[in-house]
């Protein structure tokens, strides 16, 4: 089963994307090499010629200026090699041929010389400017392989990204799938990679802290803040006890969060080692089991988990950021 870089979710496929060209600017791309990427922080908004090269890929605007931006150096590279290898040595040929020809003799070869020259120059100019929609189109429309999904769970940061890489491989290894089920089990994986990058990572609040001793601890500060007698000193008091009530209303906050993610995640791991069930009955040493819709039925289930729990996601993240926000008036 073909599963593309992008079906990953856009940052994992971000990352698959600028190792391939990596590679093959290190000289030994090939499909399964080893990979190594950091995702690209200078994204810009995608041009004409940008959008040329990318055209036909199916990819939304905030996956084109991601790719764009992973992979710059390499385009750029090859680009200006050819335009200012081929197309200005070639172009700086034919202007010579045609000074000498216009100031000596016209009738003998240097016109046809300088034409040819000038024909090289206006190629290598055409290539500099197409070979990366070229390039652009191998990274990001073939498919993954074993080896690559092998290096790139090696960088997993938990064990549910490990599983989302062990469901991936076990696709790829399904061999003549019905296309209803390939079609569903790329749209469930894909999802299910996005729902996954929009949980926030997991991290473990500070066990030393304890919401209720932080007001507890503020409510002392204010009443000795209320009975001190100098005014600085009380005034620093009570901005301390607000911000003690502060510290322990995040903490709060912080900790249900924590409680949100886990319970997304565990969902959605549950999905995916359902689906990984699934795809076990299709593959055996190349087999292909009998179309009876379950792995469809699956698969179509993942993905609408998946968009339910990556809508949760989003909708906490911006009611979050709301309450912070009024937090901090």
């Amino acid at each position: 089963m073909d599963i593309q870089p992008l079906d990953l979710g856009t940052r994992r496929g971000v990352a698959a994307i600028q190792a391939r060209a990596n590679a093959m600017q290190a000289g030994n791309y090939r499909r399964g090499g080893r990979l190594s990427a950091q995702m690209p922080t200078d994204v810009r908004p995608v041009g004409a010629i940008g959008r040329w090269w990318l055209r036909g890929l199916d990819l939304d605007s905030e996956q084109q200026a991601k790719v764009l931006a992973s992979v710059r150096g390499v385009t750029r590279g090859v680009s200006a090699g050819l335009i200012g290898g081929f197309g200005g040595g070639f172009g700086t040929n034919a202007l010579l041929m045609g000074i000498i020809s216009a100031t000596h003799d016209s009738s003998g070869p240097g016109p046809a010389l300088a034409a040819i020259f000038g024909t090289l120059a206006l190629g290598g100019i055409g290539a500099g400017i197409a070979a990366p929609r070229a390039m652009l189109r191998r990274w990001v429309a073939n498919s993954l392989t074993e080896s690559e999904l092998d290096e790139l769970s090696s960088h997993a940061e938990d064990a549910l990204e490990k599983s989302f890489y062990a469901l991936i491989r076990d696709a790829v290894r399904i061999e003549n799938a019905p296309e209803n089920v390939a079609t569903e089990v790329r749209s469930a994986i894909a999802t299910l990679g996005q729902a996954i990058e929009s949980l926030p990572a997991l991290a473990s609040t500070d066990a030393t802290l304890d919401g209720e001793t932080l007001r507890a601890e503020a409510a002392e500060v204010r009443a000795r803040g209320m009975a001190e007698s100098d005014a600085v000193v009380s005034e620093s008091l009570l901005r301390r006890a607000d911000a003690l009530d502060r510290q322990a209303e995040a903490l709060g906050h912080s900790a249900q969060a924590i409680r949100r993610a886990a319970a997304l995640r565990d969902e959605l791991a549950a999905q995916v080692e359902a689906l990984r069930l699934g795809l076990g009955a299709y593959y055996s040493g190349g087999a292909v089991a009998p179309e009876d819709g379950s792995l469809a039925r699956l698969a179509s289930s993942a993905r609408t988990v998946a968009t339910e729990a990556s809508a949760l996601a989003r909708a906490n993240a911006e009611l979050d950021s709301q309450t912070l926000s009024l937090r901090s008036r």
